[in-house]
């Protein structure tokens, strides 16, 4: 049996993932980058839009 535990391992953590929820919105750089990443890891991000 396989378990995956999903939360924060330190209150540090924790911390800084909240902290996140204060820049909700990505630059075009940042965009970018993401789109870069996703094809390069061979993710399709508009499969889904694309197919529907």
């Amino acid at each position: 049996m396989t378990t995956v535990l999903i939360g924060a391992s330190s209150v540090g953590q924790l911390e800084q993932n909240v902290a996140a929820l204060d820049a909700l919105t990505f630059g075009d750089d940042e965009l970018r980058a993401i789109d870069e990443h996703a094809v390069d890891s061979g993710i399709d991000l508009w499969e889904g839009p694309r197919t529907a």
